[in-house]
């Protein structure tokens, strides 16, 4: 891999990183809702997913596939 490819997995991964701390903010306030905090993690990912803002774009999901596998671990 080159340095550009390492440069953006890093852009893309603080940008996931941003958005999934926020998440946990938005998902506190479904709870006020009596919903379960999943929920309002699952719609903050939706939204901010490629398919409707693209705030993480779709070339993005392949590389940052370790976080998932972190995250399974």
């Amino acid at each position: 891999m080159t340095t550009a490819n390492y440069l953006e997995i890093l852009v893309y991964l603080a940008g996931f990183l941003i958005i999934a701390v926020a998440s946990r903010h938005i998902a506190n306030s479904f709870i006020n809702y009596k919903l379960p905090l999943i929920t309002g993690l699952l719609i903050t990912g939706i939204i901010t997913g490629p398919f409707v803002l693209q705030l993480i774009p779709e070339q993005s999901i392949v590389k940052l596939n370790f976080v998932n596998e972190t995250a399974l671990a």
